[in-house]
């Protein structure tokens, strides 16, 4: 092959290569332009994924997993047993009650809500709530038969209704009927400020001697019409199954299936669309889900909305930090002080202030709510965030943010809530009374007794956690990387493809610069016995 043949040659190669490596790197950049565009797309396709499966559907996974959750769940009670009873009733000075925290008392809770209407957009139901003592999470050597002191609920209510009468200046007769009640509340054994009391019977109930025998007192108290409404005499804390069911009441919640941000939002109770207690209607508002699911793909800057029927009201909680469990990454949100302060610090809770009566911070009154109307008011525990004078009148009370607060950890993709700790105490509120002397102990004018508080709380377990992120996150992960991996094969082809373009123009020149030295030598005159001037022989 000649020369001038071989640099023909060489050209056309040239141009081969050339024609190779501008077809892989378009090549290379459609594979990234799809890779990038793609990642766009996979999103909007995993969004809509998540939204279609998170719709409570029946015979679908979120339905089930929302008819029966999979998770464990423990209701733990911290119960507060008053250690200096006999010394509350008999000295005369009134010292401070001293309480000694004792449990937990640990059940484990059984969820099951029982279905009652249901169509596509909203589900009415019942949460039937079964409680079975758990001993390996209870305190050591705790049992249902431990005994202690506790406020005498019914005794108290009885006094409180008692109060309310507002009897002032009552003349001859009626002073006759008040000391012969006074009288008649002295003789009976079971009346005192405090009474002893297993924890079962604290807890699940029992039939209350006073409450039986009231009808002697209500007949005195009608000798003047002052008629005492009717009290229950089965006094009971907490209900096991249908029972407590029936009293927790029926809710309606919302399906998601026309606004997927409204799954299992509550927009009535007991077949009612406010509540109708409190004094405004920003306070009679049914906001939020039942917390134990809020809409899927939740920000950090949200304020999260539960109803909770044991408040008779919505609560909010703020966003408080990161964290993550088993590897899931979650927004934890919390209870702030804003939430029961008082209303001069926080206005919005004038709407939350008692029947007659706005309270302290820390306080929230329930009476109202309640069956028999007792005075009960719900706080945190320890009075944690509450005002000082509510602690510094109990000697034993120790608020403590990481044993006492309220917080949900959600996992923002779902809006699942995968570790969840709702802590309340039950407060009894006890006044003294000019008439009656098992009042009269009572140190001030208001005595807000602790009786117990209750920490119901569950973390997702491993088989869930693992089933989660496999059908959950592992998908969104394989888009993901299946979007990078487009954008990683695009360059990978752009870059061998400028390789190979330095590779082949290195070849070209060095195949040019052999032709031209092989040209010189083979086709020079000086080779061939010529120069241009002299004739060489």
């Amino acid at each position: 092959m000649g020369t001038s043949e071989k640099k023909s040659y060489c050209c056309c190669s040239c141009c081969t290569a050339v024609v190779l490596i501008g077809g892989l790197i378009c090549a290379g950049i459609i594979f990234a332009c799809l890779g990038a565009a793609s990642i766009p797309l996979f999103d909007d396709l995993y969004v809509d994924i998540v939204k279609k499966q998170l719709v409570l559907k029946k015979g679908n996974e979120a339905y089930n997993n929302w008819q029966v959750p999979p998770a464990p769940v423990y209701m733990q009670f911290y119960i507060f047993n008053y250690t200096n009873v006999h010394d509350i009733i008999t000295n005369t000075s009134k010292p401070k009650p001293t309480v000694q925290q004792i449990g937990p008392y640990s059940y484990r809770e059984y969820r099951v809500n029982e279905v009652l209407t249901e169509d596509d957009y909203q589900i009415t139901f019942l949460q039937n709530n079964t409680y079975v003592f758990d001993p390996t999470t209870s305190c050591e050597q705790c049992t249902e038969n431990d005994t202690l002191y506790a406020p005498n609920i019914p005794v108290i209510t009885v006094m409180s209704k008692i109060k309310d009468l507002n009897i002032t200046n009552p003349g001859f007769f009626k002073n006759v009927a008040l000391e012969a009640a006074n009288a008649v509340l002295n003789a009976d054994s079971d009346v005192s400020l405090f009474k002893k009391l297993s924890v079962r019977e604290l807890l699940w109930g029992y039939h209350d001697p006073f409450l039986n025998r009231l009808s002697t007192l209500e007949s005195l108290l009608e000798l003047f019409k002052l008629d005492l409404p009717y009290i229950n005499p089965f006094v009971a804390l907490q209900y096991n199954g249908t029972k407590g069911a029936l009293l927790a009441g029926n809710a309606t919640t919302l399906t998601g299936k026309k606004n997927i941000n409204d799954v299992q939002k509550i927009t009535k109770w007991k077949g009612e669309s406010s509540v109708a207690f409190w004094r405004t209607k920003y306070g009679d508002m049914i906001n939020g889900t039942d917390g134990t699911r809020f809409h899927p793909f939740l920000t950090s800057d949200e304020q999260i909305y539960i109803f909770n029927n044991q408040l008779c009201r919505s609560i909010y909680l703020d966003y408080e930090r990161g964290t993550s469990l088993m590897d899931i990454s979650l927004l934890r949100y919390t209870t702030t002080d804003m939430v029961f302060a008082n209303y001069s610090v926080n206005p919005d809770n004038h709407a939350f202030c008692g029947p007659t009566t706005c309270w302290g911070a820390g306080l929230l009154e329930v009476s109202q709510c309640q069956e028999g109307n007792p005075p009960v008011f719900i706080s945190s525990p320890h009075f944690y965030q509450g005002a000082q004078y509510l602690i510094d009148a109990i000697d034993g009370l120790h608020p403590q943010k990481s044993l006492h607060e309220t917080f949900i950890s959600i996992e923002p993709v779902t809006g699942l809530a995968m570790d969840a700790h709702k802590r309340l105490q039950i407060n009894i509120l006890a006044r003294p009374s000019l008439y009656f002397d098992v009042m009269k102990p009572l140190r001030d004018e208001f005595n807000f007794l602790p009786v117990l508080f209750v920490h119901e709380g569950g973390s997702i377990d491993k088989p869930n956690a693992d089933k989660f992120k496999s059908e959950v996150l592992s998908p969104k992960m394989i888009l993901k990387w299946l979007s990078y991996g487009l954008m990683i094969i695009g360059g990978i082809i752009i870059l061998s493809a400028l390789i190979f373009g330095v590779v082949v123009s290195k070849r070209k020149d060095d195949n040019y610069k052999r032709f031209n030295d092989e040209d010189s030598k083979g086709n020079g005159k000086e080779a061939n016995g010529y120069t241009d001037d002299v004739y060489v022989s």
